[in-house]
């Protein structure tokens, strides 16, 4: 039987409640704080269900005057069974927390054109690919058109939002930083090196996965052929993106079982 912890917080002129639950929240963003993720371990009751929040603050003001933000509470749905990413198929879907705390899903996006790179803030390929490659890609697939949008994605089980922020801001990148430390969205895309690499097209489908470049050492400098910025051009003429898929490089992830 699942226990449950009552503390009763009395706000001034009405009785509210702060009800402490060991159950999972039915909700996976704050009522208070909008469109943010909440923490599981930050929980109130209502109407009989546990209910998370972004933070302590979130918390209280819910507890005061419940009615006011009761409104924007939204269950999360059933888990969805996953796919497994195929070239010229629909990209599987995924949310991730992003750094600013805020979900990202791929559905944000129909209609432009998304690049998934996988980063590290630990890897010194991540880094090198960060520095000398990923910014002149951006620039390149970016000039211009907005509908090209680059995320990336850090799978590290350890890794922070604050240093994955910052390994993005020193470099001035133009990517939205996520976090996928429980490997998921690494698994949908059978993803298993740091540096790997997807492109998917405007209507949703899987158009190339794999190295961003042909130059795993990094020696070939300007002679290197950038596979995702090839593949967003093809995509954006209307031809046929070759390759579709290459060998990805970079340290290998250590992804939970």
């Amino acid at each position: 039987m699942k226990i449950l912890l009552i503390s009763m917080a009395v706000a001034a002129g009405a009785g509210a409640y702060a009800l402490q639950d060991d159950r999972a929240a039915v909700n996976k963003t704050c009522p208070v704080m909008k469109g943010k993720l909440i923490k599981k371990d930050i929980l109130s009751v209502h109407q009989g269900k546990p209910i998370g929040f972004c933070c302590e603050k979130c918390k209280q003001a819910w507890d005061q005057d419940p009615s006011e933000y009761a409104a924007n509470l939204t269950e999360a749905e059933p888990p969805k069974v996953l796919m497994s990413a195929v070239l010229g198929k629909p990209a599987p879907e995924f949310e991730l927390r992003g750094t600013d705390g805020y979900i990202t899903k791929l559905d944000d996006f129909k209609g432009r054109i998304v690049i998934l790179q996988w980063i590290d803030t630990n890897c010194p390929v991540a880094k090198r690919v960060a520095d000398k490659v990923t910014p002149a890609l951006i620039a390149r697939v970016m000039k211009g058109d907005t509908k090209v949008v680059h995320l990336s994605i850090c799978s590290d089980t350890e890794a922070k939002p604050e240093a994955v922020a910052l390994f993005l801001t020193d470099r001035k990148l133009a990517s939205t930083g996520l976090m996928d430390t429980d490997g998921s969205t690494a698994k949908l895309y059978g993803v298993g090196r740091t540096c790997h690499a997807v492109v998917i097209d405007g209507k949703g489908a899987l158009r190339y996965m794999g190295a961003i470049d042909n130059d795993p050492a990094g020696k070939k400098g300007d002679k290197a052929v950038n596979h995702v910025a090839d593949a967003v051009a093809a995509i954006l003429e209307n031809r046929k993106v070759s390759p579709e898929k290459s060998p990805p490089y970079g340290t290998p992830l250590k992804l939970p079982k």
